[in-house]
């Protein structure tokens, strides 16, 4: 199939990046979205219960490897894990809203995402191995994914299961190259 999408309609040039919005989403999108060929995923202040209500779990007070059952409400954490483990596990995500990362390298503990200026955070994040993002505040809202690689977000916009989603292009973007084009 050939995506009836135009690619340049999706790059940012002042950043370097392709991004697309997309309707409906899931997490489940990810197993179109993310590269084989990318090896971690990092995921980014995740909240295994979007809701802020008690709810019981297992849950580690220290790095004895001791779990405790709690009541806990508003967790939130980072982690990181291969590609392949994720994509296994991937319907464990299904009703919540995540900010993944996929990186060529593992994340340093010393990356501190929230403490980086937004005039830098494209370059640091390429700078440690991040090649894109997905970004879905909530379940079966419209998402955000972008990513440096031109020939993989090519193929994602041949992908139908991910054409029927797209939302038009970034509009900043589409006005930038209607005024340039004129």
């Amino acid at each position: 199939m050939v995506s009836s999408h135009n690619i340049q309609n999706f790059y940012d040039k002042e950043k370097g990046i392709y991004t697309l919005g997309l309707e409906s989403a899931s997490c489940l999108l990810l197993s179109y979205l993310l590269s084989p060929a990318i090896p971690y995923i990092f995921a980014y202040r995740y909240k295994p219960n979007d809701m802020s209500e008690w709810w019981e779990c297992p849950v580690m007070l220290s790095k004895k490897e001791k779990l405790y059952r709690l009541e806990v409400k508003r967790m939130e954490f980072d982690f990181q894990m291969s590609t392949d483990e994720f994509l296994d596990i991937l319907d464990e995500f299904g009703k919540s809203g995540i900010e993944i990362f996929q990186s060529n390298n593992k994340i340093p503990s010393t990356l501190a995402i929230y403490t980086i200026n937004e005039n830098s955070l494209l370059r640091v994040l390429r700078h440690n191995g991040i090649t894109s993002r997905f970004y879905l505040p909530n379940y079966h809202g419209e998402a955000t994914f972008w990513t440096f690689d031109k020939e993989h977000f090519s193929n994602i916009l041949e992908n139908p299961a991910i054409s029927d989603r797209i939302l038009e292009c970034n509009p900043q973007i589409c006005n930038e190259k209607k005024e340039t084009s004129r």
